[in-house]
């Protein structure tokens, strides 16, 4: 029988902010995004979400990049072992929600570089993950599961054994009769090269956040 779908204040959001950016040549998590960073932009739009906890993964550059993020309600959580893959980060968020957490029924995971999620986005996705009956519900792309994506706690032991780079998807290829993809109004890019951030520089014209923690 399936579990009636849990409140999202009991979703927990990882945010992966581990790698090295070397095709970017300095750290991504800190490329300006108006007044603010891009991690913190990704901070932000977790917030306006209303999740129960937000986490946050470092791994390269961990101390520039914490030093460098003027948010004090997160929780930073370092994965040492960041050049194995996003796998690895995916595996060390979850851990921390299993062992340091109360009342997490979900997990939403999310990446640093992706300016084109808002957090209206995230609530939809929240939504659609409380009112369906699947365990999993991710972004669609061209018909096939990415992130952000949202886990339901009977994968949370998977998730914690990941390593590999393709972060989930192994995952979510295996349960594929488990999942509702949720398709986004635009393409979701990510950022991995100074082209990459001046295209969506020049498409999205990021907004001033009057965010203060």
């Amino acid at each position: 029988m399936l579990q009636q779908r849990k409140r999202k204040e009991q979703t927990a959001i990882i945010i992966l902010a581990a790698g090295a950016s070397t095709r970017l040549g300095t750290p991504k998590q800190l490329l300006p995004w108006g007044n603010r960073t891009l991690l913190e932009y990704a901070i932000d739009i977790a917030t306006e979400s209303v999740a129960a906890e937000i986490i946050v993964v470092t791994g390269a550059n961990q101390q520039i990049i914490q030093s460098g993020t003027n948010r004090s309600h997160v929780k930073f959580v370092i994965n040492d072992n960041w050049a194995s893959g996003m796998g690895s980060s995916i595996a060390i968020g979850v851990s921390y929600v299993m062992t340091q957490s109360e009342g997490i029924s979900n997990v939403l995971i999310m990446l640093c570089d992706q300016p084109q999620v808002d957090g209206l986005y995230l609530k939809k996705l929240m939504e659609l993950h409380e009112s369906g009956k699947k365990g999993i519900t991710a972004t669609n792309y061209q018909n096939r599961p990415g992130v952000p994506a949202i886990f339901d706690q009977q994968y949370f032991d998977e998730l914690v054994r990941l390593k590999a780079q393709g972060g989930a998807k192994k995952l979510m290829t295996q349960e594929s009769e488990d999942i509702h993809l949720f398709s986004p109004k635009t393409d979701i890019q990510d950022i991995d090269t100074q082209e990459d951030y001046q295209r969506l520089l020049n498409l999205l014209k990021p907004k001033s956040s009057s965010f203060n923690q």
